[in-house]
């Protein structure tokens, strides 16, 4: 089999780094394509009432994410969330330099990473302990209740 013609298919070998993805298949790329969607129409809103904060809005998406995903797809979640938030504030004409922007952008950002570690901590508070084959959870080394 040669490295630029797989003969048994008739197509050209897939570089490494699909075989790297297909190989880390954990991320999934459907449900990070709709909590995009879901984020842009947020910053939408964000941009249209400008007045308002609905910063509550992008915490409830972060929740969602980091409930019924994996710990990589809830940081990109965070990094879009961010992204939003600048675009939406920018084409709001909102100073972004300023002092107290970055102030409220650090804020969002601790908010989120707060909002992720709380959210996975009571996930997984749910799921059952791990039996490692040795003594039960009701007695203590001795043996005793």
């Amino acid at each position: 089999m040669s490295d630029v013609l797989c003969k048994e298919y008739h197509y050209f070998k897939r570089p490494m780094i699909l075989q790297m993805t297909l190989k880390y298949s954990n991320i999934y790329f459907r449900e990070i394509l709709i909590f995009t969607l879901v984020i842009s129409v947020i910053g939408y809103f964000d941009y249209i009432y400008e007045d308002m904060t609905i910063d509550v809005l992008y915490l409830f998406c972060l929740c969602a994410v980091a409930w019924i995903l994996n710990l990589a797809e809830s940081i990109i979640c965070i990094v879009e969330i961010m992204v939003a938030k600048v675009i939406s504030d920018y084409c709001s004409h909102i100073k972004i330099g300023s002092t107290v922007y970055d102030w409220d952008a650090f804020r969002l950002f601790i908010m989120c990473i707060v909002i992720l570690i709380i959210t996975r901590k009571v996930r997984n508070m749910g799921s059952p302990p791990i039996n490692d084959g040795g003594s039960s959870s009701d007695t203590d080394q001795t043996g005793h209740l």
